[in-house]
């Protein structure tokens, strides 16, 4: 229990890290494209202004963050005195029946479509638009 613990502890000041990097990078690209004098602090504060907004940051930060918790993970299974294989119980399974699989898809398409259903009820997703985009 307390390599995974470690791992976790260790992950927060990475993340914290990691995204302090990807937005120094950010900005970096952004004044770079932008032709901005790395003196002058009003041009700089534009730019942080609409840095925020950019999606593809965003996504660069939760890429990073994701792949961390994905590495806390493995380094906890790494650190710890059972064999990774056999704490991720990746050993042979019991064989599944063949209607067991129908089961799994139909399962599947009908969560999707709960939740689909869920999300246009709450009004977070609007179909109509969403295919007019198509």
């Amino acid at each position: 229990m307390w390599p995974v613990l470690v791992a976790f502890i260790l992950l927060l000041p990475a993340i914290f890290v990691m995204t302090l990097i990807v937005a120094n990078i950010a900005m970096a690209v952004e004044m770079a494209r932008a032709g901005v004098d790395p003196q002058d602090s009003e041009a700089i504060r534009a730019v942080t202004e609409q840095l925020w907004p950019m999606s593809w940051l965003h996504v660069a930060v939760i890429m990073t963050s994701s792949l961390l918790v994905m590495l806390a993970a493995l380094l906890g299974g790494f650190l710890s005195p059972k064999p990774l294989k056999e704490r991720l119980r990746l050993g042979t399974g019991t064989a599944l029946p063949s209607w067991a699989w129908g089961a799994a898809l139909v399962g599947c398409f009908t969560v999707g479509q709960a939740l689909e259903s869920l999300s246009v009820l709450a009004g977070v997703w609007n179909y109509a638009v969403a295919l007019k985009s198509l």
